[in-house]
């Protein structure tokens, strides 16, 4: 194995790696979007950062990977990079343009999943829930109404058209109670889309109701937690966290925690998450697109990157529309 000459990089915070232009910024902020409103993350227009990383991480090994995947064991604040966003400052042309790229949060877990056989996990069955009323709630000590997502609706509709054996939940029947049973019944597929808290990914689900409970619902009401999904034993070969910051999470020694790690951490094969606020109905065609490969019989990550590009096709050209999600864990092949 060759070592590379080092190369040095400025230290400045990676937070500012996503490009975007003040209009587009706009346009997504005046829309609706799946997060929690507390972020005051601003996405500057800047490419430099995205060029820099990609001299310092790709460029002095890109000609070496003979393989259309690359698989990235990030480190620390690597987490919140959009690797597939990377640009080559010769070309213009981004790293997506020239290989897939997976995650995976160690090693040791990515040779767990590949030794894993097939039917360790659930073979059939989709748990599908979409647009929960959340209302008017106390999150971070204050009071705050959160508004439902049409496009959220209409994605649960349809993938409970094409994915077989599906239970759907939406609105006032997506509460955290019945979530959290669903999760424990097991299913091969799991995809929620709905709003996430900017902190760690953790997502708003409609309150649970109970005679006993006055006022208004509190965080243990409504918020799923990372702690209560490690609870459950989730065997789904799928999950896919179509909500805003899902992909996002405490940075620790031994990486980034977060609800997509928690999911992984309770037994998913394989996750799909988003690393910044999205738009809602960019955000339906990016599904759609995504399910029609996967019920193609085409793996996670190559529906992944033709959904990247289909969504570019359409015109979104700027990398907060089209790489916000991120694969991490296996590449599944779902039999639907």
């Amino acid at each position: 194995m060759k070592i590379k000459e080092s190369v040095t990089c400025e230290n400045r915070s990676l937070d500012d790696c996503v490009t975007s232009k003040d209009n587009v910024t706009t346009k997504a902020s005046e829309s609706h979007s799946r997060d929690d409103g507390a972020s005051e993350e601003k996405l500057d227009q800047a490419s430099h950062p995205l060029e820099t990383l990609y001299n310092c991480f790709v460029a002095p090994v890109l000609s070496e990977v003979q393989h259309d995947e690359i698989v990235i064991v990030p480190d620390g604040p690597m987490y919140r990079v959009p690797f597939a966003a990377l640009r080559d400052p010769n070309t213009g042309q981004y790293l997506s343009d020239k290989k897939r790229i997976r995650l995976s949060p160690s090693i040791a877990v990515l040779k767990t999943l590949n030794e894993c056989p097939v039917d360790h996990h659930s073979q059939k069955g989709a748990l599908i829930v979409g647009d929960p009323i959340v209302g008017e709630v106390m999150f971070r000590g204050k009071k705050r109404v959160f508004k439902r997502l049409p496009s959220a609706d209409k994605e649960v509709t349809f993938l409970s058209a094409i994915l077989r054996q599906s239970t759907k939940l939406t609105g006032e029947q997506a509460t955290k109670d019945t979530v959290l049973e669903k999760l424990k019944e097991g299913s091969a597929v799991i995809h929620i889309a709905a709003h996430g808290s900017s902190d760690n990914g953790e997502i708003m689900l409609a309150p649970n109701v109970s005679p006993e409970r006055q006022g208004i619902p509190e965080e243990d009401d409504y918020l799923l937690t990372m702690k209560e999904v490690q609870q459950i034993g989730i065997k789904a070969q799928l999950v896919v966290l179509s909500c805003c910051y899902s992909g996002r999470g405490e940075i620790r020694a031994e990486g980034m925690v977060g609800l997509s790690r928690a999911f992984l951490a309770a037994g998913a094969r394989s996750v799909v998450a988003s690393l910044w606020a999205i738009d809602d109905s960019v955000t339906l065609s990016f599904m759609v697109s995504f399910y029609n490969y996967l019920t193609r019989g085409e793996s996670a990550s190559v529906s992944l990157h033709k959904a990247m590009h289909d969504i570019r096709k359409e015109g979104h050209r700027d990398p907060m529309y089209w790489d916000p999600f991120f694969l991490i864990g296996d590449d599944v092949i779902l039999k639907l």
